[in-house]
């Protein structure tokens, strides 16, 4: 692998982990009492399972999503379509929204559900306004 695509790699890693810290654990860096380090682990994310999701089904529930007017109708769709956590983690994934290993289903949903329709309310509501 060329060397940049596994520098780019790592800082791409790296950004993911630091969106991922809390105000409060980004606070205690700023002190300077506290201290980042960085630990390499073996990949967890099944492979197999996001091929395992058929594109059809990722776009399908998409559309769906992105048809919805409110966030309860996509909480009812995910809750329809997915019936286990690797299902939405997978589903999570392909459409680009970062899934932490500690999230639990209800958050995973609603980070697909923000990903996705809040965007959309929130741009509408942006260009309602405007008008």
């Amino acid at each position: 692998m060329d060397m940049r695509k596994i520098v780019a790699s790592v800082f791409i890693e790296l950004q993911k982990e630091i969106e991922s810290l809390s105000d409060a654990d980004i606070k205690k860096i700023e002190s300077g009492d506290f201290t980042i380090t960085l630990k390499v682990f073996k990949n967890t994310t099944a492979a197999g399972d996001i091929k395992a999701l058929p594109e059809q089904i990722t776009n399908e529930v998409l559309n769906e999503l992105k048809e919805c007017k409110d966030r309860q109708a996509g909480y009812k769709i995910l809750s329809n379509k997915f019936k286990t956590r690797k299902e939405l983690e997978a589903f999570a994934k392909k459409i680009n929204v970062y899934v932490m290993k500690q999230d639990k289903v209800d958050k995973i949903k609603e980070k697909i559900i923000e990903g996705v329709i809040g965007a959309s309310l929130r741009s509408t509501a942006i260009q309602g306004e405007k008008k």
